[in-house]
């Protein structure tokens, strides 16, 4: 499990509130991914949740951190640890594993 960074998709509440309320950075579609900031957050800049996004990936994929999620795991270990060091891998380069986009 790896989360992404909340995007306001057009067509939705969320996109339409953040567009009346001025809060959306640009309208380049091509970085509405659930990498980037695309709006302004109200407690803390965009530069700031994407730093706080990519902090908590590392965190979460952090060798501490996969080792109990491995030794809960009720069946396949294995393929649980293999699992977590790739996206720990992907992580640390800046990559979100599912995507394969540079952060």
């Amino acid at each position: 499990m790896i989360p992404w960074i909340l995007t306001p998709a057009p067509g939705t509440p969320l996109y339409d509130a953040c567009k009346q309320e001025g809060r959306l950075i640009h309208e380049n579609y091509s970085q509405y991914d659930g990498l980037h900031a695309v709006f302004i957050p109200k407690r803390i800049t965009p530069d700031e949740l994407t730093d706080a996004y990519w902090r908590a990936a590392r965190r979460f994929y952090g060798l501490l951190a996969i080792g109990p999620r491995v030794m809960r795991a009720k069946r396949g270990r294995i393929a649980e640890l293999l699992y977590n060091l790739h996206v720990r891998r992907q992580v640390r380069r800046g990559l979100h594993p599912f995507s394969g986009q540079p952060a």
